[in-house]
């Protein structure tokens, strides 16, 4: 009897703990879908400026990645978007409502870079200078409308 009840208090216990951790996650994915014929970058941002990280000098900028310089811990990815192909963006959030609430216009930024771009001046220069293709605003009832997919068509 004593194991059936140790049982089904470790169930219960499991289902609370469990219940409150999916109530946390959103299942909105915020896609985007490259409709050009160029490999691009997406980049989320609550502000006009794509880079909110802090001073520029205290990160170390590889490939794709930016990493702190104390550890080499990697601190952000850049995955880019084929062609006709779609992907979930990069600096999504576990709940879009609340991430809507903290910004002050309610609209978040979404910053569409080439590769060629990146190649040609660095992550460290697009970001310090705030160079990038195409920038979209998007309140949350846009994205809820669009069903939470961007078409980035090209320029």
């Amino acid at each position: 009897m004593n194991k059936l009840l140790k049982a089904i208090f470790i169930f219960l216990l499991f289902f609370i703990l469990s219940s409150c951790v999916f109530d946390r996650i959103d299942k909105r994915n915020l896609m985007i879908y490259n409709n050009s014929n160029k490999i691009i970058y997406s980049v989320i941002s609550s502000n006009d400026s794509i880079y909110n990280l802090g001073n520029f000098d205290d990160f170390v900028y590889k490939g794709n990645y930016i990493y702190t310089k104390e550890g080499d811990i990697k601190w952000f990815g850049f995955t880019g978007i084929n062609p006709k192909e779609k992907t979930q963006s990069d600096g999504g959030t576990t709940k879009w409502d609340v991430y809507f609430e903290s910004i002050d216009d309610k609209k978040i930024r979404l910053f569409i870079i080439y590769k060629d771009s990146v190649e040609k001046y660095g992550w460290k220069e697009i970001l310090s200078k705030n160079i990038y293709t195409k920038k979209y605003l998007f309140t949350i009832e846009d994205l809820e409308k669009m069903k939470w997919m961007i078409e980035y068509k090209g320029k």
